[in-house]
């Protein structure tokens, strides 16, 4: 399987490079290092090299606080195209990402 990591020399990022490059092809941009022990091929971070790694791609993973805007890139690129086979596009995001997010209800106050 052939897996395209956004940033993969970020923290999480690395942690799943390292667990998946034994058992699959790993490709990817990197954010600030020059290369990784994990990646077979090291992706140019510009929207033509970029989408045709999308699109050679089976799985796509993007954390979503790194770069919200090539994500939003991303998800334009897969939407403009048809597949022979089908893509699974990975968001990873944590805790903080929703920490923020307003309450869409309300509160029930106990009853003593």
């Amino acid at each position: 399987m052939r897996i395209y990591i956004h940033n993969a020399d970020k923290y999480a990022e690395q942690y799943i490079c390292e667990k998946l490059a034994e058992y699959h092809i790993l490709i990817g941009t990197l954010a600030e290092k020059q290369t990784s022990p994990y990646l077979r091929e090291i992706i140019e971070n510009k929207p033509e090299t970029v989408k045709e790694a999308l699109l050679s791609a089976d799985v796509i993973i993007y954390q979503i606080e790194s770069s919200p805007e090539d994500l939003k890139y991303a998800i334009k690129v897969l939407q403009g195209v048809i597949y022979k086979e089908q893509k699974t596009l990975i968001v990873i995001s944590s805790v903080m990402t929703w920490a923020l997010t307003p309450k869409n209800y309300e509160e029930e106050e106990e009853e003593e």
